[in-house]
This record gives structure tokens, sequence and C-alpha cells, in this order.
């Protein structure tokens, strides 16, 4: 009898857990359908010479290795010509092979609660619903953006889970090795896998001959990502900001600090841009600290309390939240001479959010073990309503994430697709203001680029665009 109500106990469970997921990745699908660009904007733009040569028939492979901003993004770029090949480069078709990396992103993170913390796999409800959130509009509108991102996390979230396997699987090395040089070559923080990898490497307790082999595999990495990287290179058309920011960054570490935490605390933000500029910074920022003041206070609980075997389930999830923080630090180093305010963009959320998953289970599981296991019951009280607590925190931010979001991508597909897009199908009576809503820096660039893909029939200009 008691067998069969726990088995139709773990069947309701399931099929919640199931609801939990799926409501919120369709709800992203429409999100897409209803607000995603259809016009070619800002790094879009630095795609359209490798089009030229991939449809007219000539090299197209040394065009792929070509670095943008920092990032060298080979294989964003070969998924973008993938796509540009049965879609006439309609960027729209884009943002659905963002969504399938986005969607294989969450089964990664189910796969491993799954593996870590079984007992706490309904997690993947709060996971999924922030993973899918509608306030990370940029990268979930724009083509470029959704498959640089979205592949680039997919590939790191599933490189640590791999990662934590090696012990009991070493030929996962191959794997972990294989999605660190994707995530390396789709954006320029997936290097920071390699150390994260070296890291996690050197606790192994056999197979230890697998670390040199890593080792080889990222200096390799290194070796052909810097081989003829120009350090912080000016975009075209904005060449003033060559070297600015670390000049920028080493002169004014406060703000530094300061562009951190707003970068953290931007995934958990549930206000909107009404509040007055520096006031809305000031909040963001005080929910990164105490975001952080909470991870911290999980890795010293985590180091010094438990045995080792939870410590081993918790590391990928710490190495999931260190990730987001490094990123922190590095996107500062990188934006911070354009402006603090910079860190509230919408494409960094997922970043954020990332280190907000792995604070989140870190929590979850540290209370829980304390209602477990303690004998007192005014521990038990605090743990419970510490959960409870998160849940009331958790709930608001989801729901303003994806309100704010829904209003902040309608004006982002208004401005851009409707009136940019408009300005680009009659260019040649377009004047130059219109065209910097398609690229702020320059707009002849639009010009210049536009006539590559009137040429070849591609993009807007292309009978399947629309």
């Amino acid at each position: 009898m008691q067998n069969g109500i726990l088995e139709k106990s773990g069947h309701t469970q399931s099929i919640l857990i199931i609801l939990g997921v799926c409501i919120p990745a369709i709800l992203s699908l429409y999100f897409i359908t209803q607000f995603g660009l259809r016009t070619i904007f800002l790094d879009e733009w630095w795609v359209v010479p490798i089009l030229e040569p991939f449809f007219t028939g000539e090299n197209w492979l040394p065009t792929i290795l070509v670095q943008q901003n920092e990032h060298i993004p080979v294989f964003p770029r070969l998924l973008i010509l993938i796509t540009a090949h049965f879609t006439s480069f309609n960027t729209f078709y884009e943002l659905f092979v963002g969504w399938i990396f986005l969607s294989l992103t969450v089964l990664i993170f189910w796969l491993l609660l799954c593996r870590t913390f079984p007992r706490e796999r309904w997690l993947i409800v709060p996971i999924a619903w922030m993973t899918f959130t509608f306030n990370q509009y940029e990268t979930m509108l724009w083509g470029f953006a959704s498959i640089m991102w979205h592949l680039g996390i997919f590939s790191v979230i599933a490189t640590i889970y791999f990662l934590n396997k090696i012990e009991n699987s070493p030929k996962s090395i191959i794997i972990v090795i294989g999605l660190s040089i994707i995530a390396s070559f789709s954006f320029m923080i997936g290097l920071l896998l390699w150390f994260i990898g070296i890291l996690s490497l050197r606790k192994l307790k056999s197979n230890r001959k697998l670390i040199p082999i890593f080792v080889i595999f990222g200096i390799i990495t290194f070796v052909l990502y810097f081989m003829n990287w120009d350090f912080i290179p000016a975009l075209e058309g904005n060449e003033e900001r060559r070297f600015a920011q670390l000049e920028t960054a080493f002169k004014e570490p406060h703000n530094l600090a300061f562009y951190i935490l707003i970068f953290l605390g931007n995934g958990a933000r549930f206000l909107g841009y009404d509040l007055a500029g520096g006031e809305l910074l000031v909040v963001t920022a005080s929910i990164g600290l105490f975001i952080l003041s909470i991870f911290v206070l999980m890795i010293l609980y985590f180091r010094l309390k438990l045995d080792e075997t939870i410590k081993s389930k918790i590391a990928p999830w710490c190495q999931i939240a260190v990730f987001g923080l490094l990123c922190a630090f590095i996107v500062g180093v990188g934006r911070l001479d354009i402006a603090v305010w910079q860190s509230l963009s919408s494409r960094y959320i997922l970043l954020s959010t990332l280190f907000i998953e792995g604070t989140l289970v870190m929590t979850i599981v540290f209370l829980l073990h304390i209602t477990r296991t303690t004998k007192t019951a005014q521990r038990r009280k605090f743990a419970k309503g510490g959960i409870i607590c998160i849940f009331i925190f958790l709930s608001l931010f989801i729901a303003g994430g994806y309100i704010q979001g829904w209003v902040q991508g309608e004006a982002f597909f208004k401005q851009i697709s409707v009136v940019g897009g408009n300005c680009l199908l009659d260019i040649d009576n377009s004047n130059d203001e219109c065209l910097e809503i398609l690229n702020s820096f320059d707009p002849q660039i639009v010009r210049e680029k536009a006539k590559i893909l009137q040429e070849l029939c591609l993009g807007p200009f292309s009978t399947k665009f629309n």
C-alpha cells in the first residue's frame, strides 16, 4: 500500500517537473516568434564578409578565423553559414538554432541534478524558468547573439558536467577537451574552462595521466587563439576604444567592483527601468552583493563542515557559479570604459544567471541538509524559513524578468526590426541617423555591406527572408 502511494507521488512529481520545464521553453518559443529580429543588426554585419566567399564558391575558411572584438567565434560562424545556406541568410531562423542550444543547456542541468542531488532534482524547474527568461531578450531575439551565447554557454555547462564524470569515466576527457575547444572558439570567456578544468582534474585520485593531456590541449588552444590576436582590437568605426578598457579598469578599481556587483545582480533584478539610473544601479549592485555574500558563506561551509562525498557532488555547481563570477570580472575589465550602466545589458543576463543557479543549488542543499540532520527545532525552523524566503525571492525576480523582458523585447523589436529594417530595405533613401539603429558605430558600414547582400540576394533582399 505504502509503495503504491510512493510510486503515485513520484509519478505526480515527474509530471509537475515536466510541466515546469516545458512551459517556460514553449513561452520562450512564442516570445521568439513574436519579437525575433528579422533584419541584420550590429555584430551580424561582420558576418557579411564571410558570406561573400561562401556563396560565390571562393575559399571562405580563413574568414571564419578572423577576430571579432575580443572573440574568435569560429563555431557560431559555422552554424550561421549552415543556416544561411538553407535560408539565404534569413537571420530569423538563427534564433531557433540558439533556442535548441538553450534547451540542451537545461537538459544538461537536469542530468547534473540527477547525478549529484537526485532528491533535489525538482530544482530544475526554477533553473529552467531562469534559463529561458525573457529578460535576456537580446540574446533570445538577435540571431548572431543567440547562436554565439547559447552555443557557448551550453558548451560550458556540458564541459563541467563531463569534467565531473572523469573519475569514473576516463573517456569523458575526450568530450571535455572537445567542448572546451568549442567554448573557447565561441566566445573568449570560454577559455576560462581550461583553468577550471585543471583545478578540477588535480583532485583526481586515479587516471592522473589525463591531467597532462588536458594541459597540452589547453596550451595548443591558447597558442592558436592568441597567435594572430590583436590585443583589445578597436571595432570598425570605433578606433578610439583601442587599449582604453584596461586603462579604465586599473584606474577605477572601485567602479570595476561596482560593475561586477551590478553584473551579478542583474540576473536577479525584478525591477524595471522606471527607477532613476543611479537608483537602479545601487539596487542591482545590492542584490549582487547579497548573492555574492551567500555564495562565499556556502563555499566556507562546504569546505569546512561537510564530508568529501558531498563536497564532490557540490563541486560542479560551485564551478558553474565561479565561472559566472569570473565572467563578471572579465566583462567588467572589457566594458567598464563604456559606462558602469552597461553592466545592465540583457546579453549578459545568462552569465549572471549561471552564478545565481550555482549559488541556488548550493544554498538549497545546505538548508535541506540542516533540516535532515540537525536535532534542534530552532535550526530546522531557520532552514525552512530560509527556503521559503528564497522561493519568494525567486518568484519575484522570475516573474519580473518575464514581464519586463516582454516589454523590453517588444520595444527592441519595433526599434531594430521595424524601424531599422525598413531603413535597410530603402537604404538608398535612408539617412545616417536611421541606419545607426542597425550599427551605432558607423552607418557607412551598413551601406557598404548591404551592397554585398543586395548583389547576392541575401538577407532582407532575398525572397526567402520574409
